[in-house]
């Protein structure tokens, strides 16, 4: 009897397990097979229903996001990626009307709060049954409506990528999903508005994958380009003399470095050939035209076979470059930096030693294209080399205004003491863009603690300025004896709370939340870059005395309207150029957190 019902019991079991299998491969983009490219002739089309339309200031938009088959398919799925500018727009519902979100993958209303600290919607709706939604050929549904509240009446524009439909065809369907790649409309806004002239933006390479929507991986042979772990590592493969392999930041809808002045910076891990020679592979970092002809115009480069680095740039036509010896191993990591001031480049590196940046060279009367594309390559300079590599991390691009002259914002990693040094990016509640000049920067205060050790605080400050969408970078030294353990970072910005980080790359489900016991940082001597951006520190203690109470929501009540200098250092939260009510309702939303973290 036993056996007989062990029997029963493995037959049920295996039944269930069959099932089981049918049913996840019918489930969204799985299938018999992985998501192949559409068929021959067949187009998927989407579009709004007002591409162009208008908003006054402080109103509602509404728009539809449809889809237009043009043979008939089952729909099983789509994604959609939108971009605005959260100082322009408020994202305020997502309604999807064909299917369903996808967990963790489609945004909806209650992930409100992150889309518009970024101004990113990821769309991703599914059909949740085993043989998707039929369409008819050149019938139109609606996939998406979207509410967006307008801040102001100034011309935006809402772009998209990452437009993938998955879909079954009707006709020769065998049971494999394809996935067809299909264009997202420009939503023009009041007009739209004319294309960045330059867009901050930065990438710790800790992801597994190139960010498809800044990097494009550029190769003339068949090299590959892996990510992960905080560094990007390139391989040229056995080729001929001169052949080179790199990734560009490109400048389309997500991205545009289309003139204007800026700053480029990132690590050079290391260069590597595989002979023992190891002579003339290069890793390089470039501002390269983007017309027919690619003109390099500034680089910065440095040698497998010796420590030196070289900057460089096209001037009136010539190439110029300056040669320095580093001292340094090629497997010794150096930042450099490019800076760009209208027809003025200047090229740095820092051997992070705790000096900061040295200049190689200013080079003058370079050509200022109107369109830059940014670069980091790997060279064989060579035929002796049957391989080379090299390792790249911690991307920065921080833009200074439009044309020429300007100025560029201090940059993490400059003069700083202590043989700790902590470079954090940091995001304050309330500022979500650039604020003005005169108000892009602020006093950091940074204390580290050992985590379970007898020890009392580290403190030390910083230096902070913000990029385009609000994130603040910086860096704070510290003397540290022993850096071994783990360690937890307290974060007080000038009319902040303190806030305690146990994480060297924290994130939160809403503004505010996160919440830690024990430290579990990892520190060494030298150079760490933690990205604490995807959290938010609360405002509030504009007294600084660790509590947010009655004397704080005085001193903005006590002065709305104010623009003076003075009251806005002390009371101007979001750093719009006046205290107002603004101002008072971040204060309010603090209440419930009201004192420092330790």
């Amino acid at each position: 009897m036993k056996n007989n019902l062990l029997i029963k019991l493995i037959v049920i079991l295996g039944v269930v397990v069959i099932v089981l299998a049918w049913v996840i491969n019918y489930l969204f983009l799985s299938g018999k097979a992985a998501p192949k490219s559409q068929a021959a002739g067949e187009t998927i089309t989407l579009a709004y229903d007002n591409a162009a339309p208008t908003v006054a200031s402080g109103s509602d938009l509404t728009v539809l996001l449809r889809m237009t088959p043009s043979a008939n398919i089952y729909l099983r799925g789509y994604t959609v990626k939108l971009k605005f500018d959260p100082a322009v727009l408020q994202a305020k519902y997502i309604d999807y009307r064909l299917g369903v979100p996808s967990p963790s993958f489609g945004n909806t209303s209650s992930d409100l709060g992150s889309i518009n600290a970024t101004g990113t919607i990821n769309i991703q709706g599914e059909i949740q049954n085993s043989t998707g939604l039929l369409m008819a050929g050149t019938s139109t549904v609606d996939l998406v409506r979207l509410v967006f509240t307008a801040k102001s009446a100034s011309g935006t524009t809402v772009a998209g990528t990452n437009g993938n439909i998955y879909y079954y065809p009707v006709t020769g369907n065998d049971g494999t999903i394809l996935v067809y790649n299909t264009t997202i409309p420009d939503l023009k806004i009041n007009g739209g508005a004319a294309a960045a002239t330059c867009t901050s933006f930065s990438d710790n390479f800790t992801g597994t994958a190139l960010n498809s929507d800044n990097w494009t991986l550029w190769t003339n042979n068949d090299g590959t380009a892996l990510v992960g772990t905080g560094s990007a590592t390139l391989n040229l493969p056995a080729s001929a003399d001169g052949t080179s392999k790199g990734v560009s930041l490109s400048d389309g809808a997500n991205h545009s470095v289309n003139g204007g002045d800026y700053s480029a910076e990132i690590v050079l891990n290391s260069v590597s050939a595989t002979t023992s020679e190891k002579k003339y592979v290069s890793s390089g970092f470039d501002l390269q035209q983007t017309t027919d002809d690619y003109k390099t115009l500034a680089s910065i480069s440095r040698y497998s076979d010796s420590s030196r680095i070289t900057g460089g740039a096209l001037v009136n036509g010539t190439w110029v470059s300056q040669d320095v010896d580093i001292g340094l191993t090629n497997n010794t990591p150096v930042k450099v930096k490019i800076e760009k001031i209208g027809t003025s480049v200047k090229t740095y590196y820092d051997i992070m030693d705790g000096k900061g940046y040295q200049l190689i060279k200013q080079f003058d009367n370079v050509y200022n294209a109107p369109k830059t594309n940014v670069y980091f390559t790997v060279a064989n300079g060579s035929t002796d080399f049957p391989q080379g590599s090299a390792k790249f991390s911690n991307f920065v691009l921080t833009c200074a205004g439009t044309g020429t002259g300007g100025s560029i914002s201090p940059t993490p990693g400059g003069t700083v003491t202590g043989n700790v040094r902590l470079n954090l990016k940091l995001k304050f509640q309330g500022i979500g863009k650039q604020p003005a000049s005169g108000e892009n920067s602020m006093t950091v205060a940074v204390k580290v603690k050992q985590e379970g050790a007898n020890t009392s605080f580290i403190t030390s400050q910083g230096t902070f300025t913000a990029d385009n969408n609000g994130v603040w970078s910086g860096t704070v030294g510290f003397n540290i004896s022993d850096v071994s353990g783990k360690w937890a970072v307290y974060v007080k910005g000038p009319q902040h709370i303190q806030k305690k980080i146990c994480d060297s790359a924290p994130t939160e489900s809403s503004p505010g939340v996160y919440n830690c016991s024990n430290g579990n940082i990892n520190l060494v001597a030298g150079d760490n870059s933690f990205d604490f951006s995807k959290i938010v520190l609360l405002s509030g203690d504009l007294n600084q005395d660790g509590v947010v109470d009655s004397v704080d929501l005085g001193m903005v009540r006590n002065n709305l309207g104010k623009k003076d200098a003075d009251t806005l250092k002390k009371a101007d939260i979001n750093r719009d150029g006046i205290v107002d009510t603004q101002d008072f309702s971040l204060i309010l939303s603090a209440l419930s957190v009201r004192t420092d973290q330790l």
